[in-house]
């Protein structure tokens, strides 16, 4: 999505074969039948984009990935990436020269509040702003009080010995 182009010729996705990117990142992706669903880990294979010493963090979380992805001179891979129980690393992702776009396949890349904290730090600094690495919120936490808060106004507000007649047929 953030690349150049999608194509997409088993129809996988979409009702088309191609699809326009938002053309932040110089990459095109292909579509295939396999997905890929796996938890995994990466590292960041550039941190001096990040101003980081050594090798910046380990981020967690788990890949969802549907077909190739193939960057042009204007991008470099982000992560190396790899997959739970697999030995080798692949590459993952992307990011553009000046470290201001970047995208990956990896999911849950803000659930933990020290590694949202590191990459707000990195775009902060990019926009000139103060920026710090303390964590200032605990991500998890925050989504599962705004889903409780949610299920709860749900439950004040619908009536559902209604929907549960409606589904069994019953009026």
């Amino acid at each position: 999505m953030l690349g150049r182009e999608i194509r997409d010729p088993y129809r996988i996705e979409s009702d088309t074969e191609f699809v326009a990117g938002l053309e932040l990142l110089d990459a095109n992706t292909t579509l295939t039948k396999e997905k890929i669903t796996r938890q995994a880990t990466a590292r960041l294979l550039a941190p001096a984009i990040f101003a980081q010493a050594g090798d910046g963090p380990v981020f967690i979380g788990y890949e969802i990935h549907l077909g190739n992805t193939i960057l042009g001179k204007e991008a470099r891979p982000l992560f190396q990436l790899t997959r739970l129980g697999d030995a080798e690393s692949r590459n993952d992702g992307a990011i553009n020269d000046d470290g201001s776009v970047l995208g990956t396949y990896l999911h849950g890349l803000f659930d933990s509040s020290e590694r949202l904290a590191f990459l707000l730090a990195h775009w902060r600094k990019l926009c000139g702003k103060n920026y710090s690495t303390a964590p200032a919120v605990a991500p998890l936490a925050e989504r599962e009080k705004r889903y409780d808060a949610l299920a709860e106004h749900y439950r004040r507000n619908l009536r559902m010995d209604v929907i549960y007649r409606m589904i069994d047929g019953k009026k």
